[in-house]
């Protein structure tokens, strides 16, 4: 205690008095004293401090009721133990006489709240968020960024900032429905960005910088029902004959759309964690069964080996394989904030349009919903879907049963793997 009802937690003073017949205690966001006294004086300037005083730090006023004494001794008691503080803080508050610019103000002794992007480092770091997750977080946060006044330090946002992006956003997605910054921005993707940053400022809540976080009165822009019309739905076997159909096989290009395709196809394989393989990640087992290594993912779930049938192989991911040039497999490059499968995505888009395909919820992730089902329909464990897909298993049969070896693994759905290839008349 410092004179006044003020003390530090965690490294940051708290206020903790009464007003109203309550018990009020809120951050005074400052890990410097004389700051948190300065801060809880203008608090208790209401009139709250034993009795009815009134304190204009700003303009050094204190006054009390001559015609009562209590009050009197009050404001007396009060200067008394708080004079050295009241007279420090009142100094720092003194004008300039000359004007300082922007470059020149220095706020000596009292650290701001942190940015947006300094406080998710620091989340990051804090939860031990795994690189996938990390990631994911950064590129919206940067298109937030992007999108609004900028880099704000937390005790700068306001709810309205959020609601701006929101209709910003929107907007674009209802002019331009058939442009790339309306298609990668559509109510799920600006939910996605709002929930991050929903995160971050309520973790600059838990750590005194905000006393409420301005995201939690901001409501989703999809609805429930929204997103029951809007989620993927899965490809019908006749849906993906016609896809593969139009697709050439000519060129280095296109026989690495095709086997990119054709590996989130028969694996389940997220874009992003297929566009994302490494030549090196493609291995042969003691078996003679072929394998590749996702090493980069959101979960650790999402961490794992991925049978698959040799006769991907044959189909020309041999050659794919070959001919790379670089570190990754595929070489299509990677976006900013939009990852290794942008380019896929819009081709595997067109190339779906081109075949007549445009049933509402089908993109490039309906694949894994389609390899999920046709699982599910060839008699496959959940337990075996959730770890060749990379799904965090949560029933009460994970708690007995651990992983699959990867020789087991692939002979429980290397049967399944190869049945589809047949039925989408890939050979």
């Amino acid at each position: 205690m410092i004179g006044l009802p003020v003390y530090l937690r965690n490294g940051i003073y708290y206020l903790h008095t009464r007003r109203a017949g309550k018990q009020v205690k809120i951050s005074l966001r400052t890990a410097y004293k004389r700051e948190a006294i300065a801060r809880a004086i203008e608090f208790l300037g209401g009139g709250t401090v034993v009795k009815k005083l009134e304190i204009d730090l700003a303009n050094g006023i204190f006054k009390a009721d001559p015609d009562k004494p209590g009050d009197v001794e009050a404001l007396e008691r009060f200067l008394n133990a708080n004079l050295p503080n009241l007279l420090a803080s009142m100094q720092s508050r003194q004008p300039s006489k000359q004007p300082a610019t922007p470059s020149e103000i220095v706020t000596e002794g009292v650290p701001q709240a942190p940015t947006l992007s300094e406080t998710l480092e620091r989340l990051i770091a804090f939860r031990g968020l795994k690189e996938g997750s990390a990631k994911s977080y950064r590129e919206r946060l940067k298109i937030f960024i992007n999108n609004s006044p900028g880099d704000l330090r937390l005790d700068q946002m306001t709810r309205q900032h959020i609601l701006n992006f929101q209709d910003k956003m929107n907007m674009r997605r209802e002019i331009a429905p058939n442009t790339q910054a309306g298609k990668n921005y559509s109510p799920a993707s600006i939910d996605a960005i709002v929930s991050v940053l929903r995160s971050i400022l309520n973790f600059g809540a838990e750590r005194g910088f905000l006393d409420f976080n301005p995201v939690q009165r901001v409501k989703n822009i999809q609805t429930t029902r929204n997103k029951k019309e809007n989620s993927y739905k899965p490809y019908t076997v006749g849906e993906l004959q016609a896809i593969y159909a139009r697709m050439p096989r000519k060129t280095l290009k296109d026989k690495r759309f095709f086997i990119a395709t054709l590996l989130a196809t028969v694996t389940g394989a997220r874009l992003g964690e297929v566009c994302g393989l490494e030549k090196n990640a493609f291995k042969v087992d003691a078996a003679g069964g072929h394998y590749f290594e996702i090493r980069d993912a959101k979960s650790a779930a999402g961490v794992r080996l991925v049978p698959f049938p040799a006769k991907v192989w044959e189909l020309g991911l041999k050659e794919v394989h070959e001919r790379a040039s670089g570190a990754t497999l595929f070489d299509f490059g990677k976006v900013e904030a939009k990852g290794y499968g942008n380019a896929v995505s819009n081709k595997f888009r067109r190339t779906r349009i081109e075949a007549g395909i445009t049933r509402s919820g089908l993109t490039f992730h309906s694949l894994r919903k389609f390899f999920n089902d046709f699982l599910f329909s060839e008699g496959i464990s959940e337990e075996v879907r959730a770890q060749l897909l990379g799904h965090e298993h949560t029933g009460e049969n994970a708690k007995t049963y651990t992983s699959y070896p990867l020789e087991k693994l692939a002979e429980l759905v290397g049967p399944a793997q190869l049945k589809a290839l047949i039925q989408l008349e890939l050979r």
